[in-house]
């Protein structure tokens, strides 16, 4: 089900489940219980703390695992998860993540939650900007933020490291950094002697610690912990454990602190290793931390456990991978009962807030399963175990350590292993059960189960987009914007500065860059540094400090925007959205035919639509409806076929051209019959519109309007996609008995390069000796072109032939030439030449039986009328009627090249108007006298548009009312007229024969040009006041404000994404899906088959090209061609048959499902309504910025 209701911004959705939805569900809410079994402890109530004199347990690593033990009853003290059952769930996890009705409802839920994201932020990014910043002290400089993923060792910038490393030699070179196995000491002067380091040449770059080489290398990340390669200088400065026990290390660490006292709300958990090689670790790690009181209020400890057993195993050091995790939790559940056996410990403890594991996950691993599981105990080899074998082990025993701590009222221990790095995309699985959060899961992003299941569980990830980016993952490709989006708990961190950060504010820095790189604003950075103390391991206290007291409530009663500095709209959406979900789940899995609902609530009016605004392009609007009622074609979406000026001929009428324009008059009078704006009117007109285009209000509108469209249509796709495709599946017909037009294709270029081929080749064995051209009065036959060419006949192959827009560039010229021969096109492709354009004629038939064979492509071929001459109509009229190429089912259009220059150059014409003049009067003459034109009036009954082609780059003078431009006959010079100069001549006087033909009761003609593929912008808003509809419009997407009038004017556009890359350089840059999602009126259209196709069906090809790209489904692919059935010059009756008789009511337009049509519709009277509320005709007259002149002058 679907619903939009428009209330102010308001909008609802409704979904229904199918069976298959249901069984997702299910298998959704088993494993969300199974993650539950493992952590549900961290929301029971704390039990009343007892003395350690009461506490009579006994404890014992059993399988593992401590288990804990009442004395002297000697029952278990609180029940163990065994990991028999953990690889059972874990096993099951697996499984459900591989389910197909599984993957494919969760695809859809993440892709619905980042566009609903989409549509919320579009709809309330105002509200949230004014709601933070009213009345409130607060940015995101003030605002707590926590690094809740990084390493001491590397948490220094590589500047601040060589300063002190340089501080050190200078003023330390004397103190004993090393012992020798046989008793002698080493200086750090003596030691930078042996290694050859000079202070003199210390430098960042020598100093080796920038991740520059480390892209999937591991092992070259961990050697950039070695100060200038060096492992000795590792050991010294960066280890807590040396000859001088750690001292440098932690002078280095406090200055850390001291620059995190200075930040005042950057808040750091900085790791520290632990590795399990023996039980005296955590007592030298203590005593570090002690003896040089390394201590900030601003940090919380977190002790990371690397997963490197196999080297501890192969020293000797350890037996088993149970004496690892002996080595680990032995002491701190000896220190947690007796804290007097170690007090520097116990006190240590207080400041910890986690554990981490960490290492390479890209390593091959065994699979860990009930079949390849080994005890800990037996686990003697030195193979390393599998991820999920760490996690498991290492959770179970926080939690028996969690368990005991809780008993005394001591603080207890989060879990928060590194996972989702790189590597088995199953470690997320792993983590996903006993995890309460993780650092990276960038790998979640190829699992949509797991990415909604930590969504719906709100597991934290603290992402590091800088490390990635160095490591293993581009920062373009980084899925961390998805994640924000979509809603789960997202963080930024830094990871290691000393590798990927250049200023001394590490964490500001990876915010900076990643709102660069995502476009972030400031809601969306405080959203984040807000999940990243939630993430953190600060106790409750410190957290109702920085979030406000309520901090654990959802949504916005939980929010306190003088602490978080987030808009309440922010995180009640984010409520909203969650409880949606985890309440669809539940209630899908018992009852699959329940619909559910879900309200996004921005309880305002739309201020945006503000009156200037509103009269601005409703003003717009009223003079395209000026030009175009004059132009009288058929409105797309009605069946009118009436006009402003309906004339009547007198018998005396006197036909002229006066001024460029056709003209009819009589003897008593010499006004002009046709009526259409001036020339000067139109600049007017024009400077308005070009005005406007420019207008920032019109332009922050616009783009408002436009992002909220296709906002909606994300939503409405994700939401409506099987209702769509039931309907589609109902219907008689499918994509290849659609009917679709070609909206944009040039006869010339409509050749299929095999045919091109196949014809050449006939033509030199058959009739070689024809003359098919003549040279200044010499005789030229195919056998003369191919003997000056030097190629075989056999040779003739597309390679050769030279025509594809990969062999010619970007050559206007060479791309229509074939074999780069103007000849051959001259002989193939032209009308004229020796043999009267027969073989083009030949081609073209074979094109069109061709095209008989689908019936269900039309087809809108242009033919080129140039106006160099004033019988090229007659001309045209005898090629097409000679040949018989004139049939009920066929229509064609005429393209006028903009090469005034080239005629003028070889004096075939005396001006501009002179071209007009040749172009326009004999179509009067024809219309009104058809007995003496008669081949001319017949063909001009298969015609249905012109079009006006030509490169749009060429440097043009303004046009500008209060500027006297030349008049067509006075414009003599070899120089172009400016665009809008063209097409408003072309305008003009199809204007004028439109009028005349309907007097006659005959078939009128649209203005449809090439508009907008490159070149000055403003070419668009001439065509938006001129044409009917236009080819090409790419840059419609570099302006809103045309694109917005574009949209709510219904003009058509139709692109040709093959043909268009030429220019674009990536398919994929093509706007055409944009521009589809906002909801303006495009189709796809091939343009020139020879040179951009490859395929016998170039306008499937073009269809199927975009489907893949920017996949779209079949009901995108039908309201496509349904689009170009209603761009298309074909009465309206043939539309009807071309869309099953009913596309006035918007039932089944073509094969489109009428629900389809009704969003799109609801969509654009909803954007037309909002500015006729907005609209004051009062306003409209009396400010001086809407009328064309001022704004001009202005």
């Amino acid at each position: 089900m679907y619903s939009l209701k428009f209330e102010g911004l308001n909008l609802e959705l409704g979904v229904n489940c199918k069976e298959e939805a249901a069984r997702a569900c299910k298998q959704i809410l088993e494993v969300r219980a199974a993650r539950n079994k493992y952590l549900a402890y961290r929301s029971q109530p704390l039990p009343q703390p007892q003395s350690r004199s009461q506490l009579q347990v006994k404890y014992e690593l059993i399988n593992g695992v401590y288990h804990f033990f009442h004395q002297p009853s000697g029952k278990l003290a609180w029940e163990i998860i065994e990991a028999s059952e953990y690889i059972k769930d874990y096993s099951r996890l697996i499984n459900v993540c591989a389910d197909g009705p599984v993957k494919s409802f969760t695809y859809q839920q993440i892709k619905l939650l980042e566009a609903r994201f989409d549509l919320y932020k579009t709809l309330a990014s105002r509200d949230e900007l004014i709601a933070t910043r009213i009345g409130d002290s607060r940015d995101f400089t003030n605002i707590v933020k926590v690094d809740t993923h990084i390493h001491l060792a590397a948490a220094m910038t590589a500047e601040h490291l060589l300063d002190f490393l340089k501080r050190k030699v200078k003023n330390c070179g004397s103190d004993i950094v090393a012992k020798k196995a046989n008793g002698e000491v080493e200086t750090l002067d003596q030691l930078l002697k042996r290694l050859g380091l000079n202070i003199d040449t210390f430098t960042i770059n020598n100093l080796d610690t920038r991740a520059d080489n480390t892209f999937q290398r591991f092992d070259n990340f961990n050697s950039k912990y070695n100060p200038f390669g060096r492992a000795e200088l590792r050991d010294i400065f960066l280890k807590t454990s040396n000859s001088m026990n750690g001292r440098y290390f932690a002078e280095l660490t406090n200055e850390l602190f001291d620059s995190l006292a200075e930040e005042k709300y950057v808040k750091t958990e900085y790791r520290l290793s632990i590795y399990g090689r023996n039980t005296s670790e955590w007592k030298q790690l203590a005593y570090w931390i002690d003896t040089f009181n390394v201590r900030s209020k601003d940090n919380r400890w977190l002790v990371q456990l690397p997963r490197i057993y196999p080297i501890i195993r192969g020293s000797n050091a350890i037996n088993s991978f149970a004496n690892l995790i002996e080595n680990i939790f032995l002491p701190l559940i000896q220190v947690t009962l007796d804290p007097s056996i170690d007090p520097q410990l116990a006190n240590f403890l207080t400041t910890i807030s986690g554990f981490d594991s960490v290492d390479d996950e890209s390593v091959p691993e065994i699979r860990f399963s009930a079949k390849s599981y080994l005890r800990p105990e037996d686990w003697v080899s030195n193979e390393n175990p599998p991820y999920a074998y760490y996690i498991f082990f290492v959770y179970a025993n926080i939690y028996s350590l969690n368990m005991l701590r809780r008993q005394l009222g001591l603080n207890e221990f989060s879990f928060r292993p590194h996972c989702g790095e790189s590597g088995d995309v199953n470690h997320l699985a792993a983590s996903f059960l006993c995890a309460d959060c993780i650092n990276h899961g960038i790998n979640l992003q190829k699992s949509s189960p797991l990415q909604y299941l930590y969504y719906l569980e709100q597991i934290g990830l603290a992402v590091s987009p800088l490390s990635n980016n160095s490591l293993f993952l581009d920062l373009v490709e980084n899925p961390f914007l998805k994640f924000f989006k979509r809603g789960l708990n997202v963080s930024l961190s830094t990871d290691d500065p000393l590798q990927f950060h250049f200023t001394q504010s590490p964490l500001f820095e990876e915010y900076a860059i990643c709102a660069q790189q995502w476009k972030l604003d400031f809601t969306d950075m405080a959203e984040i540094a807000r999940n990243s103390v939630l993430q953190s391991g600060f106790s409750h206290e410190e957290k109702m400090e920085w979030l406000g007291s309520s901090y654990l409530t959802l949504g916005a009663a939980g929010n306190s925007v003088d602490h978080t500095n987030i808009a309440d709209i922010r995180l009640e959406f984010r409520k909203i959205m969650l409880e949606f979900e985890r309440s669809k789940v539940q209630l899908w899995s018992n009852s699959p035919t329940t619909a559910v609902k879900i309200r996004i609530p921005i309880e305002r009016d739309q201020e945006d639509a503000i009156e200037l605004v509103a009269n601005l392009i409703n003003r717009a609007i009223d003079l395209r409806k000026k030009y175009l009622n004059l132009l009288n074609t058929k409105d797309t979406n009605f069946d009118s076929e009436t006009c402003d000026t309906i004339i009547t001929i007198p018998q005396n009428a006197i036909v002229s051209f006066v001024d460029g324009v056709l003209m009819l008059n009589t003897n008593e009078s010499t006004e002009n019959l046709f009526k259409f704006p001036s020339y000067k009117e139109f600049a007017y007109d024009y400077n308005f519109i070009t005005g406007l285009a420019q207008k920032q209000q019109i332009i922050d509108y616009s783009k408002l309007r436009l992002q909220l469209n296709e906002d909606l249509f994300k939503v409405y796709k994700l939401v409506n996609t099987e209702k769509e495709k039931e309907v589609i599946q109902s219907l008689p017909y499918d994509f290849y008995s659609t009917a679709m037009v070609d909206t944009h294709v040039h006869l010339s270029s409509a050749i299929r390069s095999d045919q091109l081929i196949s014809a050449i080749k006939k033509k030199i064995q058959n009739e070689g000796s024809v003359v098919v051209l003549k040279d200044n009065e010499k005789d030229i036959t195919m056998q003369n072109i191919f003997e000056r060419m030097n190629i075989r006949i056999d040779h003739l192959n597309l390679d050769s032939l030279n025509l594809k827009s990969h062999q010619t560039g970007h050559s206007q010229v060479s791309a229509y030439n074939p074999f780069g021969l103007g000849e051959i096109r001259q002989a193939f492709l032209r009308r004229y030449n020796a043999v009267n354009g027969r073989y083009f004629a030949e081609l073209t038939k074979e094109l069109l039986d061709e095209n008989r064979r689908n019936p269900a492509q039309h087809y809108e071929y242009r033919l080129t009328i140039y106006g160099r001459d004033e019988n090229e109509w007659e001309d045209l009229a005898n090629w097409l009627i000679d040949y018989n190429l004139l049939n009920n089912g066929l229509t064609w259009s005429i393209q006028i090249p903009r090469i005034y220059p080239a005629f003028k150059l070889k004096n075939q014409v005396t001006s501009f108007g002179h071209m007009l003049q040749n172009i326009f009067l004999p179509l009067l003459n024809a219309s009104l006298y058809p007995e003496k034109y008669p081949k001319i009036a017949k063909i001009l009954n298969y015609i249905t548009f012109f079009d006006s082609v030509d490169r749009e780059l060429l440097i043009e003078p303004a046009i500008q009312p209060n500027t006297n431009l030349e008049k067509p006959f006075e414009w003599v010079s070899n120089e172009n007229p400016p665009y809008a100069y063209y097409i408003y001549y072309m305008y003009a006087n199809i204007s004028a024969l439109n009028q005349a033909r309907i007097a006659k009761g005959l078939n009128t003609f649209e203005l449809r040009p090439h508009c907008g593929k490159e070149g000055d912008i403003n070419h668009l808003g001439c065509s938006f006041l001129l044409s009917n509809n236009i080819a090409h419009g790419l840059r419609l997407v570099d302006n809103y404000a045309y694109q917005y009038l574009y949209f709510l004017c219904e003009i058509g556009i139709s692109l040709s994404p093959l043909s268009e890359s030429l220019i674009l350089n990536y398919y994929s840059s093509n706007p055409f899906n944009t521009l589809f999602s906002r909801g303006l009126l495009v189709t796809l259209s091939t343009d020139a088959p020879l040179n951009f196709h490859m395929t016998r069906n170039p306008l499937t090809e073009e269809y199927s090209v975009a489907a893949q790209v920017w996949k779209l489904n079949a009901c995108d692919l039908a309201e496509i061609a349904r689009n170009s059935v209603l761009i298309s010059s074909f009465s309206t009756k043939k539309k009807r048959e071309l869309l099953t008789n009913s596309y006035q009511q918007g039932d089944f337009l073509g094969s489109s499902p009428s629900i389809r049509i009704k969003f799109r519709n609801l969509v654009l009277e909803n954007e037309k309504s909002l500015l006729v509320k907005n609209y004051s005709a009062d306003s409209l007259t009396n400010s001086q910025l809407i009328t064309p002149q001022n704004l001009y002058q202005s």
